[in-house]
């Protein structure tokens, strides 16, 4: 992997409307202000086709960002997919995954770079309850449910894994790229691959940025999830017995070497 950047943020993006363009560079400056010496690499994954306007709003970005790589394919895929898509394109030793609208302080990035650098292989962002204090309740209501079933179901580190911002090293970005989830819960299964490995995980709180506005979603987005968590629970099991398997392979055939 080249290092030409020193940090890779991947930004999932999904038909932006209105003035999306103005915000956006308002947070890279914010950033630039905030990590003056950092050569931060934009990698925007658009999970879908792109029109001709949103084309123009990424030329309008690329005149202040030169360096932005944008990415779309032929139909909507997930989030999931998108974020995977957006590591694939890395190039740099560490990846942190943000919302295109920077809901969170801008200090959680440069904190999870600092501590990727301080030797953390992953670091997780969790959100704390000022957090759901400003949230819609029906956010609220399905962000409990899910961390109640992570706990009760799953080996995690953290059970609050849909905060959307994360970082990785290039070990961490080798765990992602396993996941198979195309959707929102892709952060429950990395989390749990990762948990499996011997990956040192980080955990820094959250708090959101002022006058964040964010998204609706249906029962079929919730369902969708909800089959995507069964899907998990069986992956942890199947890893769980293969990483048995092999411990015990290695009790009744322990290696040796031979020497001339």
């Amino acid at each position: 992997m080249q290092t030409h950047f020193t940090a890779s943020l991947i930004l999932p993006l999904y038909k932006p409307s209105g003035d999306w363009v103005t915000p956006f560079l308002a947070n890279y400056r914010a950033l630039r202000s905030l990590l003056p010496r950092e050569r931060l690499q934009y990698i925007v994954v658009h999970d879908g086709p792109a029109d001709s306007a949103l084309l123009a709003g990424i030329e309008s970005i690329r005149t202040v960002i030169p360096n932005l790589c944008f990415l779309h394919y032929a139909a909507n895929r997930g989030k999931g997919y998108a974020l995977r898509a957006g590591v694939a394109e890395a190039r740099s030793s560490c990846v942190v995954m943000v919302d295109f609208d920077f809901p969170y302080q801008h200090q959680s990035i440069a904190r999870i770079i600092n501590d990727l650098r301080a030797g953390y292989d992953i670091v997780i962002g969790r959100r704390n309850r000022s957090y759901f204090r400003e949230v819609p309740v029906k956010r609220v209501v399905v962000s409990k449910l899910f961390s109640m079933l992570n706990r009760l179901f799953l080996p995690l580190p953290v059970f609050d894994t849909q905060s959307g911002i994360k970082g990785f090293n290039v070990a961490g970005s080798r765990v992602f790229l396993q996941t198979e989830i195309d959707r929102f819960l892709v952060d429950t299964e990395f989390l749990m691959r990762a948990h499996k490995t011997d990956l040192a995980i980080g955990i820094i709180d959250i708090r959101l940025r002022p006058h964040v506005t964010f998204s609706n979603f249906g029962m079929k987005v919730i369902s969708t999830e909800l089959v995507n968590f069964l899907r998990i629970a069986r992956m942890s099991r199947r890893l769980r017995r293969s990483r048995v398997a092999r411990e015990e392979e290695t009790v009744l055939h322990p290696g040796y070497s031979l020497r001339a």
